[in-house]
């Protein structure tokens, strides 16, 4: 079997990513999600769902929850990604730009785990594209 290095390189450490991102917890249970959810800050203060005038991130973080939830359940298809103790996918979610209100397309970027622990948390960043 291949040893999986993708925490050994430098964007992928965990205890970064855990630092680097907002705790938004508290807002995912209530939209009844189950674990402990992380999304990067820039998402939050950047995007708000179409259509939501005034919202602070309660929707955007509860359309993430609703989503990973799906995926987990196996209502939407989606190609999981082992990282040793890690489950990861990726996710598209239509966002509105605070500033320009134009619609934009995010890759999101989902890690679930560790697996086999007992408190699994979930954490979720933007993709950035290439140019």
């Amino acid at each position: 079997m291949k040893h999986n290095r993708v925490f050994q390189r430098r964007g992928y450490r965990i205890t970064a990513l855990r630092l680097s991102l907002t705790d938004v917890s508290r807002t995912a249970r209530q939209w009844g999600f189950p674990f402990a959810l992380r999304i990067h800050p820039e998402i939050l203060s950047r995007y708000t769902l179409p259509h939501i005038c005034d919202d602070e991130g309660y929707y955007l973080v509860g359309k993430v929850a609703l989503l990973v939830d799906a995926v987990l359940q196996g209502r939407l298809p989606r190609r999981l990604v082992s990282h040793g103790r890690y489950l990861g996918f990726r996710l598209k979610l239509t966002a509105q730009h605070r500033r320009s209100d134009s619609a934009e397309i995010l890759e999101l970027e989902v890690l679930v785990g560790p697996c086999a622990g007992r408190r699994q948390g979930v954490y979720v960043w933007q993709v950035e594209p290439l140019c």
